[in-house]
């Protein structure tokens, strides 16, 4: 743009200044540095280009974050798809990791990553045949789906099969969504060489200790990262039965472990910044797609407010800042 479209830009900007440069912006609460000291939940402002009206239908996918999501939009009233979705219990660990984070009936749903979550439409909208349904053998009678988060317990073939034709089902409505939500996690991932899938989760120790061959490790680059994400946006906006429109957010939530030599938050400030590149490009490329800055609302937020005690889950109630935020600038009430 030229310099006076620029200007106008900057003009119209109401939340420009990090610092006061005026002595009537001294007072502003939307000056970066005022929002900061009051030491509450931090706003970050957006513009929504569409509202979500209250016969709009509502598909949320991505990493755990797209679950407290759901949560709260179900509270505010939103028509969310696949809300009375649940696996059965059984087949449900109690608990994940040391520090024994509970799961739900909708933890597996979690997609940590741009190729897990391409992985997953390109599969069920366009009817990909995969070996052994991209399954992991670990024991005789023990299987299980690398493309659903780690929370199910090994389970017979044909019992891990049901489970994953019900979530097939449920990923096949995104077609009737009016707005598919999709929150993006970490950008490190595991590529099976025998199903030849993207994983969603890493595979067992223990077969990457007995069989060196079968899974390779990479920390994508943007390009690629990218190509995945828009891949998934055009997919869905071909196959739609609506004019779909896309609320893309990057996930808070740091990755509880690194694949690579790098310290753990250096790891994750790639994967995030990486993840968050790729949602700006995207606003930029689709005409549909809008960015919400969930991710910056909780990151600059102070810690005590927005951290669970495991630093790593984002407490309830910084959720519902964020979210009520979302549904005051897009759903139309």
């Amino acid at each position: 743009m030229n310099s006076k479209q620029a200007l106008q830009v900057a003009f119209k900007n109401r939340a420009k200044r990090w610092v006061p440069v005026v002595e009537k912006e001294k007072n502003n609460p939307l000056v970066a540095m005022n929002r900061f000291k009051t030491g509450e939940y931090f706003f970050v402002d957006s513009s929504p280009s569409f509202k979500i009206g209250s016969d709009s239908s509502v598909y949320t996918v991505g990493s755990c974050f797209a679950r407290n999501v759901e949560r709260s939009l179900l509270e505010c009233g939103v028509d969310l798809i696949g809300q009375d979705f649940s696996i059965d219990s059984n087949y449900l660990l109690e608990s994940v990791g040391f520090m024994g984070n509970q799961v739900n009936n909708r933890s597996a749903l979690n997609k940590y990553s741009t190729f897990s979550i391409c992985e997953e439409f390109e599969r069920v909208l366009l009817h990909k045949e995969v070996l052994d349904s991209g399954f992991i053998r670990i024991s005789e009678d023990g299987w299980i789906d690398p493309q659903l988060a780690s929370v199910l317990r090994p389970l017979p073939f044909s019992e891990l099969l049901k489970v994953r034709q019900s979530v097939d089902s449920l990923v096949g409505e995104v077609v009737k969504a009016d707005v598919i939500f999709i929150t993006l996690g970490l950008n490190e991932v595991w590529f099976d060489n025998h199903t030849k899938t993207y994983l969603n989760s890493s595979p067992p120790p223990s077969l990457l200790r007995s069989d060196d061959s079968r899974f390779t490790f990479a920390a994508p680059d943007i390009i690629e990262v990218y190509e995945k994400l828009s891949s998934t946006v055009d997919l869905i906006s071909r196959m739609s039965e609506k004019d779909p429109k896309f609320v893309v957010t990057v996930s808070p939530v740091p990755m509880s472990t690194t694949w690579t030599s790098s310290d753990v938050v250096v790891a994750n400030t790639i994967s995030k910044s990486s993840l968050r590149v790729c949602a700006e490009k995207l606003t930029n490329d689709f005409g549909n797609v809008d960015y919400f800055p969930s991710f910056e609302m909780v990151l600059n937020s102070p810690r005590a407010l927005a951290w669970g005690d495991d630093e790593l889950h984002v407490r309830p109630q910084m959720v519902d800042f964020v979210i009520g935020n979302f549904v005051e600038r897009y759903v139309d009430q």
